[in-house]
């Protein structure tokens, strides 16, 4: 689908599944997958739309042009094992976006929130991280993500934003991810500013 807008709207209820769901390919346009909209902006905990899984990738957007919107959603993510990520960006060269969003991960060994890898530009804004994940921001091979008015609730991931391999998160505000054993982790050329 070259050059068209995409829209998934989803119902309120609670979606439960074990593969992942991955959205691929898509070359300019739109592509929006959204919750409840009359739900608004800002960070809450209440989402009507739900998705729940215990696959090892969760929600996957990749190799893309298209801009996307991830926006009003609650991801539940509760894979056991290394490697897991509730919602990832993979690849995407337009404008990738999260709005609105409360994920969470349970994996504290190795478990990622949010994953921008390769990507030009992404934006983290008003989201809350949640359920004890490793890492619950993380930017990886030049990827630049801003963060503006996110938060970390109950069980924190152990570290807030991490940054590596000549990525760069922005600190849009004072208002951020936040870890128990760390704020912000930058290595192997990342940057948090």
């Amino acid at each position: 689908m070259n050059g068209y807008d995409l829209t998934l709207q989803f119902g309120d209820g609670t979606y439960t599944f074990t593969s992942a769901i991955i959205i691929s390919k898509f070359y300019g346009g739109q592509v929006n997958f959204m919750g409840k909209t009359s739900e608004g902006d800002g960070k809450y905990t209440t989402q009507s739309v739900i998705f729940n899984t215990s696959a090892q990738k969760g929600i996957v957007f990749q190799f893309m042009t298209s801009y996307i919107t991830v926006r009003n959603i609650k991801i539940i993510h509760s894979y056991a094992s290394a490697g897991g990520m509730a919602l990832s960006f993979d690849r995407c060269s337009g404008l990738t976006q999260a709005y609105a969003c409360y994920i969470s991960n349970n994996n504290a060994t190795s478990g990622i929130c949010a994953y921008f890898l390769s990507v030009a530009t992404g934006r983290f804004v008003e989201n809350v991280c949640t359920g004890g994940a490793f890492r619950g921001l993380k930017a990886e091979n030049v990827s630049t993500v801003i963060t503006y008015n996110c938060e970390s609730v109950v069980t924190k991931p152990v570290y807030g934003m991490h940054a590596t391999y000549a990525s760069t998160i922005v600190k849009g505000n004072a208002t951020l991810l936040t870890g128990t054993t760390g704020d912000e982790l930058a290595d192997v050329g990342g940057v948090i500013r």
